[in-house]
């Protein structure tokens, strides 16, 4: 079952994206512990991480008072393979 959950969550992510605009120039993905995670910013200031139908919104406030940047969490999360924040 499982299986299944995670190839419809990847199919969800591909037609819908990340944000309400769907995936374009302000997003970028990468793969974290098997299924792809896509990493938005939106013109408003916010920042979305999405995956498995589930959806993490961040305002810059949040990252700026735990002196991160959106572009290095991203980072840290793709290279270390684990999502956190």
């Amino acid at each position: 079952m499982r299986p299944v959950l995670s190839l419809l969550s990847v199919l969800v992510l591909m037609f819908f994206g990340c944000s309400p605009s769907g995936e374009g120039p302000n997003c970028d993905a990468c793969e974290i512990q098997g299924q792809r995670v896509s990493f938005c910013e939106n013109e408003d200031g916010t920042y979305y991480l999405a995956s498995g139908g589930e959806t993490r919104k961040y305002s810059a406030e949040k990252l700026e008072n735990a002196k991160i940047t959106f572009e290095e969490l991203k980072k840290q999360m793709c290279e270390s393979g684990e999502i956190s924040f």
